[in-house]
């Protein structure tokens, strides 16, 4: 509710304003994280094919992939990593591109 001037809300009125728009910002938020954890998992996923998984961050060894990167951590060369430790360390090295393939992401099965 919007006040006039010559209203004088109550503290019960501002405090009931106040409640609202937090809880409006709230639900919003609670919206938004439960959309990127449930619904847009599998827009964000990092297998094999997929859009995080090729796409491409660049740093001082150069421009690579996300899958690029976490294959060669794995190989003798890039010390031998587990696919876990592989993962995790892409996806702290470049959250914004690679972020998705952080271990907890790792698909039991992929549907085709």
């Amino acid at each position: 509710k919007s006040f006039s001037k010559n209203d004088k809300p109550s503290f019960s009125q501002k405090l009931s304003t106040i409640v609202a728009t937090i809880s409006e910002q709230m639900m919003t938020m609670i919206l938004r994280i439960v959309c990127l954890v449930l619904l847009c998992k599998n827009i964000f996923a990092c297998n094999r094919g997929d859009s995080v998984w090729d796409s491409l961050a660049t740093d001082g060894d150069g421009t690579h992939s996300c899958g690029n990167r976490i294959d060669w951590l794995q190989s003798s060369d890039g010390g031998s990593k587990t696919e876990e430790q592989a993962r995790n360390q892409v996806a702290g090295e470049f959250p914004s591109i690679c972020g998705a393939c952080f271990s907890t992401n790792i698909p039991t099965s992929r549907s085709t």
